[in-house]
């Protein structure tokens, strides 16, 4: 399985926006991989936690570099429509 760390850290420094879809989307994917295997295991906190603030920080580069609608509510403001 790919590993959502590695693939996260790659969207971020990534300058070409093709790739960072790609790479944005691969990493969403490895996440949820990762979730899928955590919620039949015990523990896994602090990763969750990790995978959640990476999730965040992918939304991010979505709305800043790809134009994509941020959907949390406390973002709402920042947004032209």
């Amino acid at each position: 399985m790919p590993d959502w760390r590695k693939l996260s850290r790659a969207a971020v420094t990534e300058r070409n926006s093709g790739c960072l879809e790609y790479l944005i989307d691969q990493a969403e994917d490895a996440m949820y991989e990762r979730l899928l295997e955590l919620d039949r295991s015990s523990g896994g906190g602090t990763e969750r936690y990790e995978i959640q603030e990476a999730a965040k920080r992918l939304l991010d580069l979505k709305s800043k570099k790809l134009d994509w609608h941020d959907p949390r509510p406390d973002r709402i403001g920042q947004h032209t429509f």
